[in-house]
């Protein structure tokens, strides 16, 4: 319901149906993961990063995140963890399910700067 609310451009309702999931659950990956990108769309990237994280802990196995913090890192300057969160997401994405994404994120690595 909180993404179909969020499709729609009723982001505070999305935002308090997922508060309220995780009252009941405060270790959703996916409810914090949608509000880290509420925290995007407000332009608050401190705590968007902050809900990524905590639901990168509450489900490790859960890709978006990784993407996410990845693409953050990039925007950021932070290249070494930028390529850390892709590699660490194609390293747990299953070759049929995520085909698609897997590409896109390994493009992202291509266009990395090379560490020195």
């Amino acid at each position: 319901l909180a993404v179909a609310y969020l499709m729609k451009g009723r982001q505070a309702e999305a935002e308090r149906l997922l508060q309220a999931i995780l009252v009941l659950n405060p270790d959703s990956a996916q409810a914090l993961n949608s509000l880290g990108w509420i925290a995007l769309r407000k332009r608050d990237v401190p705590t968007a990063r902050q809900y990524f994280e905590r639901s990168l802990k509450a489900d490790s196995e859960f890709l978006e995140p990784y993407v996410n913090l990845g693409m953050l890192s990039k925007q950021s300057g932070d290249f070494k963890n930028a390529r850390n969160y892709f590699e660490r997401y194609l390293t747990k994405a299953t070759a049929d399910k995520y085909k698609e994404s897997a590409a896109r994120i390994r493009k992202e690595l291509a266009l990395l700067p090379k560490a020195s």
